[in-house]
């Protein structure tokens, strides 16, 4: 039997695919598994910000990103390549943009749009 030089794997995966893949692992029997769990619990992004947190940030970006892409003059169709910036890229934008100023902007312009459609459809009446 031959000797193989071992590799570090580590993997995150989303908790509904869990069981799927470590029993897929498992059967391959291609991987030791070891849970990193009591680990993990000791890191400082486990206690950064709770999970609805995230998901109300991740929710104002999405809603500046769909208000700002109505207005867009670049049309895009169905093939056009998607732009995908990687992880270096991302944070170097992240640290330049202050994505927060444009949330409030939009949903500024977006509570005066629709201000004014209510006026306007009061005096059509």
């Amino acid at each position: 039997m031959a000797i193989v030089k071992m590799k570090k794997l580590n993997l995150a995966c989303a908790k509904e695919d869990k069981e799927k893949i470590l029993k897929l692992l498992q059967k391959l029997g291609v991987v030791q598994i070891i849970d990193l769990k009591d680990e993990l619990e000791d890191t400082d992004y486990e206690k950064e910000k709770p999970s609805n947190e995230v998901e109300y940030e991740f929710a104002k970006v999405k809603f500046t990103y769909e208000f700002l892409k109505q207005y867009s003059e670049e049309k895009k169709g169905i093939f056009t390549p998607k732009n995908v910036l990687s992880f270096e890229e991302f944070e170097r934008l992240d640290s330049h943009l202050d994505w927060e100023e444009y949330y409030k902007a939009a949903k500024f312009i977006e509570e005066s749009m629709n201000t004014n459609r209510t006026k306007k459809e009061k005096f059509c009446l």
